[in-house]
């Protein structure tokens, strides 16, 4: 499916080469969290800390940093979270507005789409994405933990509108859902591409469960429990299902793949997108929201583009970001093209010449 292709970022040579030449790029896509509340108390959650706060950007603030990231030439908003977006009182505004100049996806756990809702969202998405995280009610209670008329029966129904809507309208959005697996739950990724194919939508992703200081205090999985989960995702990989499947490459996925993030020297790949907060500050990646050692700055008090030309930002870029002090929060999508950047700024190119 070229929507998601890891290619995409050829189409920005420019960019690129000014990560390779070790200077700064402005961002491509922007990931905003328009609210910091949420109506599920996943047991995951590397957000729970973030939804205590209860911030929420507001309509005039966002027609205000929609026009500052136009000016500097960013391409998509990525509405997500944070907490849930949908529970945003303006989020179908939200949408509409951005979409005047940018691509724009979203990001949910799919309970609280109203029919106005579905419809803005299929006239204006190129991409949404929602949260299942799992196969059946049972398990996806054990998961998300939703409130009361929030859970597995509303969502699936919501999907199906979705689906149904975008026929209707003969819409090209692309609507995705995303299993969560771990150590207990990964022998049930077949029955995931049976729901997936009986909503009949566009893609499915698979995304194991990850520690972080917020989650998991320690990793659970056993030797041969990773064993069998790799030969199942070896033997689903290898099936023509008829849909477009993702399985994670970002760290969670490390024990599979040699090139993982954590054999990476550097994490070039950041400045390419950058995060707006429900508190209205600027942060690097969805992985170190609201921390505070790591945010470029508030947009209360400064534009972005002020913002991101900052010495604070350059600061944390250069002494945290790039040489991976972060890492143990990485669950960064970005692993491919970091492994290309990092191939092009590599003086050791053994037959580069012979292609």
């Amino acid at each position: 499916m070229k929507e998601l292709s890891k290619f995409k970022i050829l189409n920005y040579p420019n960019h690129l080469k000014e990560l390779v030449d070790r200077k700064d790029t402005l961002p491509i896509t922007i990931e905003m969290d328009p609210i910091n509340r949420c109506n599920h108390n996943c047991i995951w959650c590397a957000d729970n800390k973030i939804r205590r706060s209860r911030d929420m950007l507001d309509l005039e603030f966002l027609q205000r940093i929609l026009g500052e990231l136009y000016n500097i030439g960013a391409k998509s908003i990525l509405f997500k979270g944070g907490g849930e977006p949908t529970l945003h009182p303006d989020i179908s505004k939200f949408i509409q507005l951005s979409t005047i100049n940018f691509k724009t996806a979203l990001l949910t756990n799919g309970a609280n789409l109203s029919d106005d809702l579905i419809q803005t969202i299929v006239d204006n998405c190129e991409y949404i994405r929602i949260s299942l995280d799992a196969v059946d009610k049972k398990s996806h209670d054990r998961w998300h933990r939703p409130d009361m008329h929030c859970g597995w029966d509303k969502i699936i129904s919501n999907i199906k509108k979705l689906v149904e809507i975008k026929k209707k309208n003969k819409s090209g959005i692309k609507i995705g859902i995303n299993i969560l697996y771990d150590n207990i739950s990964f022998y049930q990724m077949p029955k995931a591409i049976d729901v997936a194919k009986s909503l009949d939508i566009d893609i499915l992703s698979f995304r194991r469960a990850y520690t972080t200081e917020y989650g998991f205090k320690h990793d659970p999985w056993e030797q041969y429990e990773l064993s069998h989960c790799k030969y199942l995702i070896d033997s689903l990989k290898v099936i023509n299902h008829g849909i477009y499947i993702i399985f994670d490459a970002s760290r969670g996925e490390e024990i599979y793949r040699d090139t993982a993030e954590r054999n990476l020297p550097e994490c070039l790949a950041t400045p390419l997108i950058s995060i707006i907060c429900a508190d209205k500050k600027v942060y690097p990646c969805c992985d170190l929201r609201l921390m505070k050692d790591y945010c470029y700055g508030d947009l209360t008090k400064n534009t972005f583009e002020e913002i991101w030309h900052s010495e604070q930002r350059k600061m944390i870029l250069e002494e945290k970001i790039i040489p991976k002090q972060c890492f143990k929060y990485c669950t960064h999508r970005f692993t491919y093209f970091n492994e290309m950047l990092n191939y092009l700024v590599s003086p050791d190119k053994p037959h580069k010449e012979l292609l």
